[in-house]
């Protein structure tokens, strides 16, 4: 089968019967890591197109250029797969390339930068802050917070009220200013810093639009709003991780558009499966019980918040319940988190950070609350919005909104490997991250199936492996 591998739009020169294995893996499946596909270095021929195609690395006078090279993996004329790959060595036995589709350091220099220490810009601080902020618009609000440690003990020497961002008679009053940055607009900032964009049912969502981050970072006798002063301490992946955890999304990647769509899995798996490949797999027999049946999700609490060291029954984690007692937990805990609300005011017993009575290196971790503007006069915040709850508990929390179906495929799944029958338009149909989960089940013999993970010999000489999921 005709077989091409395209480097920045030159084909490249292969050697008669070369072969390439391929790994690709579902995003949905895994919470832990961002994963893109994989191959194992292989070689090229020293040729002079090839030899040209890396700027004549291979001369002896010539020296290293240090790139990605954008590549493609083409077969009938089908784009299967697209990255990048890097030139690892060069030898008379040819050049030794390897392939990736670079999720590991998609973010490039900021990629392992804690969030609080990103260049995201800053403002002076305003004579006044608006009360009624349109957080969908704008970059950050100020919700009232009760918070009567704040200042330690210090706080009665300076008349403190015991809340943040104290409001009254349609203005802020004196006391710390903490301002709370939007999520998406964290999103969309880190993407023009990174060259990057988010997109997705995720981004496009009118009440997750509506996340602020918590935090306890005043603006105390400063005169400059340092953004990123006021988000947690975690990388951009660890972000996108945790977010994941706590919505169960998926992540797609199309590192040659650097754009990532983030989709809800329940939705995923809820899309009617339309592709019938019933007869391009053998019958299907094998099959492996899934012992881990049952869902644990839990998260990590601030216990810098004294709130949140004895917290009420709210935050309590979730577990799916046992039918038999050999049923496994699969545990899912994010290190995203809320407040204790005091009815519509969020409530935290936490030392802030300020300039005043030394309490600058006090921390907070991450904490997400929505942004529901002025009501009764009040800027307000809370950790539930129209039909979201954040936490594990509840009609409307993260469990029934967002785990739901994936609890359900978790309790009745099982998973098998098997070769199957697919053709380059196939494959290229179930390449997760360039089609952004267009399909990521078929339908195969009386079943519906997720696929997993697929191991695929380029050029098509055997039959690619899949993974399957039942659903």
């Amino acid at each position: 089968m005709d077989f091409q591998i395209i480097i920045e739009g030159q084909q490249a020169d292969l050697d008669a019967g070369m072969s390439i294995l391929l790994e690709r893996y579902n995003p949905m499946l895994d919470f832990d890591t961002i994963r893109g596909a994989k191959v194992l270095d292989f070689t090229l021929p020293f040729t002079n197109r090839n030899n040209a195609i890396f700027q004549n690395f291979g001369h002896p006078q010539v020296p290293y250029s240090f790139r990605e090279y954008l590549c493609e993996k083409r077969v009938a004329g089908r784009i299967v797969e697209r990255g990048y790959i890097q030139l690892k060595s060069v030898s008379p036995a040819g050049l030794i390339v390897f392939f990736t589709q670079n999720l590991g350091e998609i973010f490039g220099d900021y990629q392992k930068v804690m969030l609080n220490k990103l260049p995201l810009g800053s403002e002076a601080i305003p004579v006044s802050f608006i009360g009624n902020t349109d957080i969908t618009t704008t970059k950050y609000c100020l919700p009232k917070v009760q918070n009567a440690a704040f200042y330690g003990t210090n706080g009665g020497s300076i008349g403190y009220s015991g809340f943040v961002n104290n409001y009254s008679s349609s203005a802020y009053s004196a006391g710390p200013k903490v301002p709370m940055l939007s999520l998406h607009w964290v999103l969309k900032r880190i993407g023009e810093i990174c060259n990057f964009k988010f997109k997705g049912a995720f981004m496009d969502d009118a009440r997750m639009k509506r996340l602020i981050f918590y935090n306890t970072f005043s603006l105390d006798n400063a005169t400059i709003i340092e953004y990123a002063n006021h988000l947690p301490e975690m990388t951009i992946p660890d972000l996108l991780k945790e977010l994941r955890r706590l919505f169960n999304l998926s992540l797609f990647f199309d590192v040659w558009k650097r754009e990532c769509t983030i989709s809800f899995v329940d939705d995923l798996i809820k899309k009617p499966v339309v592709k019938n490949w019933s007869k391009k797999f053998p019958f299907l027999q094998s099959k492996n019980p899934e012992l881990q049946n049952r869902l644990e999700l839990d998260w990590e609490l601030d216990t810098s918040d004294d709130l949140m060291k004895d917290p009420i029954s709210a935050f309590d984690k979730y577990t799916t319940p046992a039918i038999t007692a050999s049923e496994l937990l699969f545990p899912i805990k994010t290190r995203f988190s809320t407040l204790q609300m005091n009815g519509t005011i969020p409530r935290a017993e936490q030392v802030g950070i300020s300039e005043q009575f030394n309490q600058k290196s006090n921390k907070f971790t991450a904490r997400l609350l929505f942004w529901h503007g002025l009501i009764g006069g009040v800027p307000t915040a809370s950790s539930s919005y129209q039909d979201i709850t954040l936490g594990w508990q509840g009609a409307n929390g993260n469990q029934v909104r967002f785990y739901s179906e994936y609890e359900k495929f978790r309790r009745k799944t099982h998973s098998m490997t098997s070769p199957a029958n697919l053709t380059a338009n196939d494959l290229s149909e179930i390449d997760m991250h360039q089609r952004a989960g267009e399909t990521v089940a078929v339908h195969i013999q009386g079943n519906n199936y997720l696929i997993g993970e697929q191991k695929i010999l380029l050029p098509i000489y055997q039959t690619p492996i899949l993974e399957l999921w039942r659903m």
